[in-house]
């Protein structure tokens, strides 16, 4: 007899059920990329200072006003996510946060379109910044 091959659920892919909008926003794409997971950026809201992380893996900032994130909520260990900053608002808090990175320095991102890769260590969110101006 054979065994069926059960793949896992995308929702429970971190641990978590995911939001089901974000669900449904998860495809597979045929053709060329077909088998490749497409997690499409979800927007975090406005004055976060501590966003959610559990429904996605690709984020972007939208604050329109002066907004320093310190700490990422609903992460699970092993979890690798994409900040893009997505306006001239968003501050990162390296100084007294649960955000390491930086050699401990406060990033202020005055461009939009800079970005930073954190994976969490089930304690902290070990963070990898791209600063695209110069």
């Amino acid at each position: 007899m054979t065994r069926p091959i059960i793949q896992p659920n995308p929702a429970q892919r971190y641990g978590q059920r995911v939001a089901q909008d974000a669900f449904l926003a998860l495809q597979r794409q045929e053709g060329a990329d077909a088998g490749r997971e497409i997690w499409p950026f979800l927007t975090f809201a406005d004055g976060d200072l501590t966003p959610d992380v559990s429904a996605g893996r690709n984020f972007v900032t939208a604050n329109t006003g002066a907004t320093l994130i310190s700490d990422f909520d609903g992460g699970v260990d092993g979890q690798v996510i994409l900040v893009k900053i997505g306006d001239a608002n968003t501050d990162i808090d390296f100084t007294s946060s649960g955000l390491v990175g930086n050699v401990g320095v406060d990033w202020t991102t005055a461009i939009a379109n800079d970005h930073m890769t954190c994976t969490y260590d089930g304690t902290n969110w070990l963070c990898a910044i791209s600063d695209n101006t110069a």
